[in-house]
Parts: structure tokens; sequence; C-alpha cells
């Protein structure tokens, strides 16, 4: 039991670390992009900390089948995390066209 929720902790640093360094990103360069990256990141952490530390405990202190609609929950899990991951990603491409954009200032492009 403690193994599983000390596994369950350190699973949650990287997506902490992450939503840490987009709302960092978020105070030093406000815009959609960081905003988007930000937003995504912490949307994204919920649903990890409900399957690394709440969905254990459940499975340990009470029988995790038997109760009802357990599957929507999962489902609705799911969804967020899919909805944050395209907030996140749309964030860090409208940051990598930014980039590029300003790194490409005053230089010909024919192609482009």
């Amino acid at each position: 039991m403690i193994a599983s929720f000390l596994s369950g902790i350190l699973s949650i640093f990287p997506h902490l670390i992450i939503v840490v360094a987009c709302f960092y990103f978020v105070i030093k360069k406000p815009g959609a992009d960081s905003a988007l990256l930000a937003i995504g990141s912490a949307i994204v952490l919920i649903p990890t900390v409900f399957y690394s530390i709440i969905l254990p405990l459940i499975w340990k202190y009470d029988s995790f089948y038997s109760k009802p609609g357990i599957e929507t929950y999962m489902l609705v899990g799911r969804i967020v995390s899919v909805l944050g991951s395209l907030l996140f990603a749309s964030g860090l491409v409208l940051l990598i066209v930014k980039t590029v954009n300003e790194s490409n200032k005053g230089k010909y492009t024919p192609y482009l």
C-alpha cells in the first residue's frame, strides 16, 4: 500500500514541474501561448492526481468495481485529460510559431 502510494506521488512530480514552469512562463511572458500552456498543464494535473493517488486508495479500502457509475468517472477523467492535452499542445504550437517568426524577422525566405 505504501509503495503504491509513494509511486503515485512520485509520478506526479514531473507534472508539477511542468505546471510550475508554465505558470512561471505566464508571469514572465504573458500571452495566449503561455496561458494555453499553463491552463492545459494544470488541467492535465487533475486526472493525473486522480489516477495516481485517489484511485489506488479507492482500490485498497473499498470494493472499486462494485461502485455504480465508476466507469463514468473514469471516462470524465479521460476526457478532461484529453482536453488539457489539446490546450497544452495548441499553446506549444502557438509558441513555436511565434518563436520561429521572431527568429526569421528580416531574413529572406523565398519558399515560405
